[in-house]
């Protein structure tokens, strides 16, 4: 394995030739893009645009020269190699802020070894309310709580309900719960949820998950 370093002067004139013959090449650092041609034989082989930082490539038949362009003024760093060898993760330099978002219940843990833990979250909080009522007109079963991290609704009679938002009709709800269904929500716990039937009135139990 060959782990070369150079540095290009951003002229655009002063391409970078390796002699070294290999079956892959991987380029470990570049912060701007590079152009890389492979010959072998004193003929090209394959020519490469817009590579940067965690690229690999492995010419059918090997090389036993490349040239590395590169427009702007930037170290470069590649490997070589002449085998077979791992998957190869280029790593970038973070400066500044970074924020990451999930969608809840999630959030992530970074441990000593840099290594990202994805955790779902377990509610502490089981909050039972009265039974909703539910009538022809959007009915409101919960209001909107940012700590909520699932939402249960469980229709114990004969009516169908549908669930959505403010504005859920029989026409245009997406989940309906029947007779003896449970609905859990956790794609929108968070959300303000409304019920609504076709006709008369059915109840429907609620039941709210937190932190």
């Amino acid at each position: 394995m060959n782990v070369l370093t150079n540095v290009f002067s951003g002229s655009g004139t002063d391409d970078w030739n390796v002699s070294i013959a290999g079956n892959q090449f991987l380029l470990k650092d570049a912060p701007t893009a590079v152009t890389v041609t492979f010959y072998k034989n004193n003929a090209e082989v394959s020519a490469v645009s817009e590579l940067t930082t965690g690229y690999y490539v492995r010419p059918d038949g090997g090389f036993d020269r490349i040239k590395i362009s590169s427009a702007g003024a930037q170290t470069v760093k590649i490997i070589i190699l002449n085998g077979d060898a791992g998957l190869f993760g280029g790593q970038a330099t973070i400066s500044g802020t970074v924020s990451v978002q999930f969608a809840a219940p999630q959030h992530v843990i970074v441990d000593s070894s840099a290594v990202v833990h994805t955790i779902v979250d377990q509610g502490a909080t089981i909050a039972d309310t009265a039974a909703v009522s539910v009538g022809t007109s959007a009915t409101s079963l919960l209001a909107a709580s940012a700590g909520r991290l699932s939402a249960r609704f469980y229709n114990p009679g004969p009516t169908d309900v549908y669930l959505g938002g403010s504005g859920v009709t029989t026409a245009n709800g997406c989940i309906k719960i029947g007779s003896g269904e449970t609905w859990v929500e956790t794609d929108a716990a968070a959300a303000a949820w409304y019920g609504i039937v076709a006709s008369g009135t059915q109840s429907v139990r609620v039941q709210g998950v937190s932190t």
